[in-house]
């Protein structure tokens, strides 16, 4: 069995996560990271996508479940093991100061952002030492895998992320018609 999963073991080469999110009842995260290889042409007999859509984090008050979301969330970035997280206001500002999330324009071009205009959310990171604002996530609440277009769903890339083309993929995945 040790062997048999060591032999078979795949390299995952974009893993997200949805927080505060709701996915549609008809999205079945394992469908969603098989279909997105497909999309984006991974070579699923070396690698894959892996995608979480269940995770809740509240800060009122913090729950068990919450408590431990969180620990996961952590755990995923400083293992750098994230890539990207679609989340709601609350989670966004929340992790924010953390530096948790990149500016956008260092992975699209100004022509790229420039698709997303109406959909950019503007926010001062702190790391980058100046009070300018930088694109740091973009609304995609309105993508075929969400439950409603009436509650916030922000895609961001990790600041850490050691695949951020492929978090770049999944923002086109998750937008496609």
């Amino acid at each position: 069995s040790f062997i048999y999963s060591v032999a078979t073991q795949k390299e995952t080469v974009m893993e997200a996560a949805f927080v505060n999110t709701y996915l549609g009842q008809d999205a079945d995260t394992e469908v969603m990271a098989s279909d997105f290889a497909q999309y984006s042409g991974l070579d699923t007999s070396r690698y894959q996508a892996v995608i979480d859509g269940s995770m809740m984090v509240s800060y009122d008050g913090s729950d068990q479940y919450s408590y431990a979301n969180m620990q996961k969330l952590m755990a995923m970035v400083a293992a750098q093991t994230l890539d990207s997280v679609i989340t709601d206001d609350a989670y966004l500002e929340q992790n924010l100061e953390s530096g948790m999330f990149s500016d956008l324009s260092l992975y699209f071009t100004e022509e790229e952002l420039a698709q997303y205009e109406d959909r950019l959310l503007y926010k001062d990171l702190p790391e980058d030492g100046t009070d300018e604002e930088r694109p740091v996530a973009i609304d995609v609440r309105d993508s075929k895998y969400m439950l409603s277009d009436q509650v916030p769903a922000w895609f961001t890339i990790i600041s850490n992320s050691k695949h951020p083309e492929n978090a770049k993929q999944f923002l086109l995945f998750l937008l496609e018609e």
